[in-house]
């Protein structure tokens, strides 16, 4: 039997449509009689009749969709069925586990990789690179513009002018130290190195070049020297000691100069760390990780729902990731052979100064790491009896970005009480950390770290707001430490904000450390960059550099400047004196000479000594 509605198939003898619950007493009351050669109550035709008193009105006949119109609906459903379970099944096989997924989101938020603002505006470590590596010179001036203590009143004007050129492909430098006051030159100190030959100067003192030939024959000139020899005799400490110290500073300071600078490299130890170390693997094969429930969470100032996951760091996992960190820095070669050249400087040094060494580079690097191991090993034993469990809540975004960190733990800590017994004593941890998003991840961030609680307790709140774009890069963070609860618990507060706007050039820094609301110091610079070309060269104005504290402060102006090298670094101009060669009567006159030099520069400032 079908129904004469919607077409479904019903049982025989219904009289109400269970799918679209129709009067089916009503459809033969409108069956057309030429269908059925009959008519209603053997009468006129139904079409003619009018309805009793008390019958329903005839319902308008709707199309009745067919056996074929039947099988056209159900397979259209089974198809958005399947296309709908297909669907949730790609979902689920592109769903990252959870372990991974809090894993990569940790490592975006926190990638070495990672480019901060300043770098992507001012290029700072191709600066520091080029600084030690490249034909570059550099310069800073500061003059004293006004101060709150009446007693360096009298230097106002007065200030400090310091530059430096090196011209690393033929292995010369030059610097200059020079005192100025309203704009005039007082005294300056002139220093050269080239062709293994130390040049130094004070024109304004005297004409006379010092010089010192570091090439070879060192040893003997040293031995034949006037006055060196029986000064280093007077001391007791040998000219070839001191000649193999001397050679031996030189070709350290080229060495370095060749490999960017560094004697210890750290940006390539840490690169070995993570490429050769197995501690971070081993850390994150041991978290465990599950889902739990979802949060809304405050990113970019919009209320995003994220995901939840429960992450268990277990106290195994954490001492694991100490102790292999520990060894590898213990064991890495590049690392020993860095600390073994200074070890070696140290025992020469020792030895020229007249010093008993007791022992050689080498086994003063062993008993040094022999100690450093020890150390490193009972604060793991340490670590290990104090700490435990690590349990915490992240929250990641649709797209898989760390949102929020919530965490517990408990350390145990020894006391010993009234009667000499160690006791444990457990202090409950807390720490929460928001990440509000940004030009990058931790551009805009909240935290709390809370250890104890009542009056014992410590709390540390940290937050970091700033604006990263084309037009301008704001910092604002402070970091707060409380001591106890209510609003008189003790506080020590640092406070930083900086800003630059790249159009004009404008920038702003401060630096200020708070104490229970008073001021301990506070360090502040405001000016403009008026030339930068990205990691090559800048050019920038101090407008007012102020260095302050509770009861005082100094106010500064002047420039700094770094640029590639332009011009030629020649040897000091002036009457070359051979430090090595010169006799006791050449050092008597070089001071009566400086003495008198030195007068002339006081008089030219209106000083009296007399």
């Amino acid at each position: 039997m079908i129904c004469f509605k919607c077409g479904a198939e019903i049982p025989e003898g219904s009289t109400i449509c269970p799918v679209c619950h129709a009067d089916l007493t009503l459809e033969f009351a409108q069956i057309d009689p030429q269908e059925t050669g009959s008519v209603s109550g053997g009468g006129s035709p139904a079409s003619e009749t009018a309805p009793s008193s008390g019958s329903l009105p005839s319902v308008p006949e709707e199309p009745k969709p067919g056996k074929k119109g039947m099988k056209i609906l159900i397979a259209a459903g089974v198809v958005a069925a399947a296309g709908a379970a297909a669907a949730f099944a790609f979902t689920q096989m592109n769903a990252k586990d959870p372990k991974e997924a809090v894993v990569d989101a940790f490592q975006t938020a926190f990638s070495h990789e990672q480019v901060s603002p300043a770098e992507d505006i001012f290029g700072l470590s191709q600066f520091s690179s080029a600084s030690v590596s490249s034909d570059a010179e550099a310069g800073l001036t500061l003059s004293l513009d006004s101060s709150s203590m009446e007693e360096l009143n009298a230097l106002t004007g007065g200030g400090l002018r310091i530059s430096s050129r090196n011209d690393v492909s033929n292995k010369k430098s030059d610097a200059n130290v020079g005192v100025v006051y309203n704009g005039m030159d007082v005294v300056n100190l002139d220093l050269y190195y080239g062709d293994h030959t130390l040049m130094a100067a004070i024109p304004e003192l005297s004409e006379k070049v010092l010089t010192m030939d570091l090439g070879d024959g060192l040893a003997d000139r040293i031995k034949n020297s006037p006055a060196m020899s029986r000064l280093l005799d007077e001391n007791g400490i040998s000219a070839d000691a001191a000649a193999a110290y001397l050679t031996e500073v030189t070709a350290l300071t080229e060495e370095n100069a060749a490999a960017g600078g560094n004697t210890l490299d750290l940006p390539a130890l840490m690169d070995r760390y993570r490429e050769g170390c197995k501690a971070q693997e081993n850390f994150k094969a041991a978290l465990t990780v599950e889902k739990t429930d979802k949060s809304t969470v405050t990113v970019n100032g919009q209320e995003k729902e994220c995901r939840g996951y429960s992450v268990l760091v277990s106290k195994a996992a954490l001492i694991d990731f100490l102790r292999t960190s520990s060894d590898f820095f213990l064991q890495d070669e590049a690392l020993k052979n860095q600390y073994l050249r200074q070890l070696e400087l140290t025992v020469k040094l020792n030895g020229l100064m007249g010093g008993s060494v007791p022992a050689t580079a080498e086994e003063l690097q062993a008993d040094a790491y022999e100690e450093a191991k020890a150390a490193a090993d009972q604060m793991i034993q340490a670590l290990d009896a104090s700490l435990t469990d690590i349990q915490m809540t992240v929250y990641l975004d649709k797209d898989g970005v760390l949102t929020s960190v919530l965490g517990s733990t408990v350390i145990n800590g020894g006391i010993t009480g009234s009667d000499g017994d160690s006791q444990t004593v457990p202090t409950e941890v807390a720490f929460e950390a928001v990440f509000e998003g940004g030009a990058y991840p931790l551009q805009n961030l909240t935290g709390q770290l809370t250890i104890g609680s009542g009056d014992d307790a410590m709390a540390l709140y940290l937050v970091k707001q700033g604006v990263y774009d084309d037009k301008k890069l704001t910092c604002d963070a402070s970091l707060d430490l409380v001591s106890g609860s209510g609003d008189s618990a003790p506080s020590v507060s640092i406070l930083y904000s900086g800003s630059y706007i790249t159009e004009s050039g404008d920038y702003h820094i401060s630096l200020e450390a708070v104490e229970n609301g008073s001021q301990l110091f506070k360090i502040s610079a405001s000016g403009i960059v008026s030339q930068l070309e990205k990691g090559t060269s800048i050019q920038a104005d101090i407008d007012s550099l102020e260095i302050s504290t509770a009861d005082s402060s100094l106010i500064f102006s002047g420039n700094y400047y770094f640029k590639p090298l332009s011009g030629e670094i020649a040897p000091l101009e002036g009457t070359p004196m051979d430090v090595l060669a010169a006799t006791e009567e050449d050092w008597y006159s070089l001071i009566m000479e400086g003495a008198y030099g030195f007068m002339e520069v006081a008089d030219r400032l209106g000083i009296s000594l007399y």
